[in-house]
């Protein structure tokens, strides 16, 4: 997803906006950006959603790439009959994924070359109880192959190290929990995802886990 800055005040005239995505870095840092365009924000893990879900106005449904694919439509449905709005960001590796999420309620897909900023001004309206859309993405299919392409090579720069540390914010851990399980400091951690930012010429870990989605790494 494209970064813009965001800096609103909040809103209380909006509900509370649900973020479902798996435990890691992904959800907490969507649920920060959402919290600092002025909106009150609660997480949950997929498995918690329909307790979670009655009092929120609005929901972020995050679609894991390839496999987990299946579960979000399920999510969708449990958030929708709850009175959520629902917004799905991601969605699927295919036109079946985008088709079940609209039929399971989803009133928003939102790509992940929304920027940041048509990603809060998104749920934000839906949490305020309009309809809410984004410009379609026209770029050509050939030209998504290439991106793909473009950011597998880039992965490839990475070392053997590195494409672990990535592959572990992929799977949502923190810099801390891949310290303790690597048996180094934290500051080594750090430095081996500064490298990881710098080579892949992004500006956050968030960018860095984008993008590997995005050239559907890790394969396995």
């Amino acid at each position: 997803m494209a970064q813009t800055p965001v800096d609103r005040e909040p809103s209380p005239a909006r509900g509370t906006v649900l973020v479902v995505a798996p435990k890691g870095i992904l959800g907490e840092a969507l649920a920060a950006v959402l919290a600092a365009g002025g909106l009150a924000v609660r997480l949950a893990e997929p498995p918690g959603v329909a307790a979670a879900s009655p009092r929120a106005a609005a929901a972020v449904v995050v679609a894991p790439p390839g496999p987990g694919d299946d579960a979000v439509p399920g999510a969708v449905a449990a958030l929708h009959q709850s009175g959520a709005r629902v917004a799905v960001l991601g969605p699927g590796s295919g036109p079946g994924t985008l088709s079940a999420c609209l039929e399971s309620g989803a009133g928003l897909l939102i790509p992940w070359s929304a920027t940041l900023e048509q990603f809060v001004d998104a749920v934000a309206t839906l949490a305020g109880g309009r309809s809410a859309s984004l410009p379609r993405d026209r770029v050509p299919a050939r030209d998504e192959s290439a991106r793909a392409r473009a950011a597998r090579e880039m992965l490839e720069s990475l070392t053997a190290r590195e494409r672990a540390v990535l592959a572990d914010l992929v799977a949502g851990r923190r810099a801390a929990a891949i310290a303790r399980s690597s048996y180094v400091s934290l500051h080594t951690i750090r430095s081996q995802i500064r490298s990881i930012l710098d080579k892949l010429d992004v500006h956050s870990q968030l960018e860095a886990v984008a993008l590997a989605r995005r050239a559907g790494w890790p394969g396995e």
